[in-house]
């Protein structure tokens, strides 16, 4: 199952970026059915599985389990608590849980990937100084970090990486046409053989 590691710095991060991008975190996209939020700074794991109208939360923190909580997906980015068998959270706590996991998504969602910036120049043409990096020097797998500019911020890869080998998870995305048009792109699985996990940091 593929990670996020929230530090405290950027979990105070996300919340700004929600408030500065409201509209985003409603529309409820959905880059990563299965996913694991590490608040790394507090012990807190939130394991989040999302199916068509439901999201279901289960809470560890230092390791130990603290319950599940059950979402009922409404409209306009809205989440009910239908069911929870964890009773240490309050209200506020709750609505925090919801918080974090639909602006994350946003953030994954709408964030932009400043990669492909980089590879243009200013006239749109291709920068022809970007390379590829060679198949057969060895590098590190990729990793994901999020970069902040004001209030904007683009989940990005660091560095040079090798291509994922095994079976791994493509997260949602918008695709963007030369004619204008955007379209979603959903959730799916790439390759073949063993599945290998991502850890987004950021």
């Amino acid at each position: 199952m593929d990670k996020v590691v929230l530090k405290n710095d950027d979990m105070n991060f996300l919340f700004e970026w929600r408030d500065n991008n409201q509209d985003f975190v409603r529309t409820s996209t959905c880059p990563l059915k299965k996913l694991k939020i590490i608040a790394a700074d507090v012990g807190i794991t939130l394991t989040c599985i999302r199916n068509e109208r439901q999201l279901d939360v289960s809470i560890t923190q230092q390791g130990k389990s603290k319950g599940k909580m059950t979402f009922e997906i409404l409209p306009f980015g809205m989440y009910r608590l239908v069911k929870s068998s964890t009773n240490i959270y309050g209200k506020d706590d709750v609505q925090s849980v919801v918080t974090v996991y639909a602006s994350l998504m946003a953030l994954l969602s709408f964030g932009g990937d400043t990669e492909k910036e980089s590879r243009q120049t200013k006239s749109g043409k291709k920068n022809e100084s970007f390379k590829k990096p060679s198949k057969t020097r060895k590098t590190k797998g990729i990793t994901y970090i999020l970069k902040r500019s004001g209030n904007e911020a683009h989940i990005v890869k660091q560095g040079s990486h090798k291509s994922p080998q095994g079976t791994f998870t493509v997260r949602g995305h918008f695709r963007h046409y030369k004619s204008g048009k955007v379209v979603w792109i959903e959730e799916y699985s790439k390759g073949s053989g063993r599945k290998k996990n991502k850890t987004y940091k950021l």
